[in-house]
């Protein structure tokens, strides 16, 4: 976010998680987690567990480079089908050739609600639905937060296609600013994950921001990555992805994990 390197990088480091956790498992279903893929998952944490996922992301973009480090985010399992969702700052740092920046990214707090769960002999048409509501808090650095709220929403679907393929979509609609300025934002994606074996999963997903501001342009990207169950409470993850509107839309790489307790 040579680009085979980072990711050759973290199987190397996944092989060796496998040797050094012993974690023992909370619960006998793997966990499902929000990362590394943008689309968000119509799972939710099951009452009283906490899950917590983070991880690393490089952008390159119009020649500079924007890296963010901690992209935190808790999950919090407050009720049967419900969660609460805590995203701490992450520290971001840019090195644009006209002089770099650094500092915190802002606050968010949020949740997410099951708002349809299909019977287990259900037709596989029939989506399990969520929803989840947030905002960011102004809490972040002058160059990488804003001053005001960031509030939004999303319509998280998805369906068991198979045993080990699964579709995802999400519908978001937030309402930003920019320079102090508020405009719409619509985003859609759709995500289709495929269990390569019991550990080893991949993915694969189109996502695009719309964003009604006069001064802003719509901007598409194509990304995929990998997944490794350590065991079925602890996962590690990695992602590449490509802007696909414009001469220079950038790419982008991360790496992350994610622990249930």
């Amino acid at each position: 976010m040579a680009v085979q390197s980072p990711l050759a990088t973290a199987l190397v480091l996944s092989g060796v998680c496998v040797q050094v956790v012993e974690a023992q498992d909370v619960m006998g279903d793997p966990l499902v987690t929000d990362r590394p893929n943008f689309t968000e998952s119509a799972e939710v944490v099951p009452k009283g567990l906490t899950q917590v996922e983070g991880g690393y992301t490089l952008t390159r973009r119009g020649g500079a480079n924007l890296m963010r480090l901690g992209e935190v985010l808790i999950r919090i399992g407050i009720l049967p089908g419900g969660e609460l969702r805590i995203g701490l700052n992450s520290f971001a740092w840019s090195d644009a050739p006209i002089g770099g920046e650094s500092g915190f990214e802002d606050f968010s707090l949020g949740a997410k609600f099951v708002i349809h769960q299909p019977a287990a002999n259900a037709d596989p048409a029939v989506p399990q639905l969520a929803v989840l509501v947030g905002t960011t808090i102004p809490t972040g650095a002058d160059a990488f937060g804003e001053d005001e709220f960031q509030p939004g929403g999303i319509l998280a679907a998805a369906w068991e296609l198979s045993k080990r393929v699964a579709l995802g979509s999400n519908l978001g609609l937030g309402y930003p600013s920019s320079g102090g300025d508020r405009f719409a934002q619509f985003s859609g994606s759709v995500s289709v994950g495929v269990s390569v074996t019991d550990q080893v999963g991949a993915y694969g997903e189109y996502f695009i921001f719309a964003p009604t501001a006069p001064s802003l342009g719509s901007g598409g990207f194509l990304n995929s990555g990998l997944t490794l169950l350590v065991n079925n409470d602890f996962q590690l993850d990695g992602r590449l992805g490509v802007g696909i509107h414009g001469d220079d839309a950038g790419f982008f790489l991360g790496l992350g994990a994610s622990r249930r307790f």
